[in-house]
């Protein structure tokens, strides 16, 4: 697999969140943001290269509390993260 680390910070969080992916080999994502339901708040499809890749979501504007960023690759594995959202 390609996706070999992802970071999440700061968390918790007031103004933004980075999502950091270490990727071992080219890879297409998906970055999906999203509340505690699941429900999605954002998504961004990337196409990542070997190395480190940083993302950057505004959450300036989200209510407090938890929420989920998950990453997916092209073979469809998944990574989630929890991340705080505080105000």
């Amino acid at each position: 697999k390609n996706v070999n680390s992802i970071l999440v910070y700061p968390n918790p969080s007031s103004d933004y969140a980075a999502v950091e992916i270490n990727l071992t080999g080219n890879e297409k994502l998906k970055i999906q943001l999203m509340d505690a339901a699941g429900k999605s708040i954002e998504v961004r499809n990337l196409e990542g290269q070997a190395g480190s890749l940083t993302e950057k979501f505004d959450v300036s504007k989200l209510a407090s509390g938890y929420y989920h960023i998950a990453v997916s690759d092209s073979k469809h594995n998944s990574f989630v993260r929890r991340i705080a959202v505080t105000k």
